[in-house]
């Protein structure tokens, strides 16, 4: 009868269109998921700004070479800009950018490897 239940994360996110992106508040989980060859965030230049009333203070965030995450406070606007690094090649590689929920953002290849969104919650 000890069945493992299933977690269901809600998505945080909705698009906009164009890289604008409205959320609710909550732990922002992005992750890579490979689809041919491997992509990895590169972690010391994948960063997050507030940028809420035009200014631009860094924001605490963990990033690893496939998961990047940060706090999102109602009634800020955040720019997140995530760097990949792709192998054997950025012509020959893709990866799937993706909500911790499962929502698939985008596709990380050679002309999307400096990823970048504005998230207002």
């Amino acid at each position: 009868m000890g069945g493992q239940q299933q977690v269901v994360v809600p998505c945080l996110l909705t698009p906009s269109g164009g890289g604008y992106y409205s959320s609710k508040p909550g732990s922002l989980q992005l992750s890579i998921k490979d689809v041919q060859g491997t992509t990895q965030l590169n972690t010391t230049k994948s960063l997050v700004w507030d940028i809420t009333g035009g200014g631009q203070t860094a924001v605490n965030r963990t990033c690893t070479a496939t998961t990047f995450s940060f706090q999102i406070q109602a009634g800020h606007t955040y720019h997140v800009h995530l760097s990949c690094m792709q192998l054997p090649s950025p012509y020959s590689a893709q990866a799937q950018l993706l909500e911790a929920c499962g929502q698939k953002m985008d596709t990380i290849n050679v002309t999307n490897s400096e990823y970048g969104m504005v998230i207002t919650a």
